[in-house]
């Protein structure tokens, strides 16, 4: 058995019905065959880990990361966050 976590599918009932009859797109978009599930590869298992432990101090400024002018238009940008 391994020990690396997986994808942890959503539980039943949180999600949509995939074919909804008030909903007329569905009845093209909807599957017509049982749905195929299909093991893990590479990248599901080894995606990138975001955590605190990933951030340092320079994350919060994307233009002093690197050597050099940050290349694009300068703008400035204002409000807050709620």
């Amino acid at each position: 058995m391994s020990d690396k976590p997986g994808y942890r599918r959503p539980q039943a009932g949180t999600q949509p019905d995939y074919l909804h009859p008030a909903y007329q797109s569905t009845n093209l978009r909807s599957p017509s065959q049982p749905l195929v599930f299909l093991p893990h590869s590479l990248s599901e298992i080894t995606g990138p880990t975001i955590g605190a432990e990933r951030i340092n101090e320079k994350d919060n400024d994307l233009t002093a990361q690197h050597e050099g002018e940050p290349q694009g238009e300068r703008i400035i940008i204002h409000g807050r966050v709620l």
